[in-house]
């Protein structure tokens, strides 16, 4: 790597750079921007079981273990 970064000339400087943009481009454009869901009242689920309320990703209740409908 140090001998290549050595070799290069003065009108290389361009192309590295574009390769860099190019490839920070990339990066963010396939970075996953999903975040999870907010907690909305309609959302929520209730555990049948012992009564806590869960967000509406949630399949299994984190208290009790009952499936959430």
């Amino acid at each position: 790597m140090v001998y290549y970064l050595a070799t290069l000339n003065d009108s290389d400087g361009p192309l590295l750079i574009a390769l860099a943009v190019a490839a920070l481009v990339v990066i963010l454009a396939t970075s996953s921007t999903k975040k999870r869901p907010t907690m909305t009242a309609d959302r929520a689920h209730t555990c049948r079981g012992c009564g806590t309320v869960h967000p509406g990703y949630a399949n299994f209740c984190r208290r009790c273990g009952h499936r959430l409908d």
